[in-house]
């Protein structure tokens, strides 16, 4: 799978748009659970012991549900901003 090299803020739609000189712009929503996981592990901070980093990824994984809510909503924002 290919992301793209754009970090996701209302900058860059409007940096990638402008980039590709379009006029439209299709947003698609894609929430990748794994890699979204894969990413906030990586995140921790070193040094926490197998107890704290077990604590931690369970945190992570009882998250993803939020974290879907809020892409979602960040997926609407930036269409309704953008009126694409």
């Amino acid at each position: 799978m290919h992301f793209s090299a754009y970090s996701g803020d209302i900058e860059d739609v409007l940096k990638a748009i402008d980039d590709a000189d379009a006029s439209r712009a299709v947003v698609a929503n894609l929430f990748a659970i794994p890699f979204a996981r894969s990413e906030a592990i990586a995140e921790l901070p070193e040094g926490l012991d197998e107890a704290q980093k077990e604590t931690a990824i369970r945190a992570i994984d009882a998250s993803m549900g939020e974290r879907l809510k809020a892409f979602n909503a960040w997926v609407c924002d930036i269409a309704n901003l953008l009126k694409i």
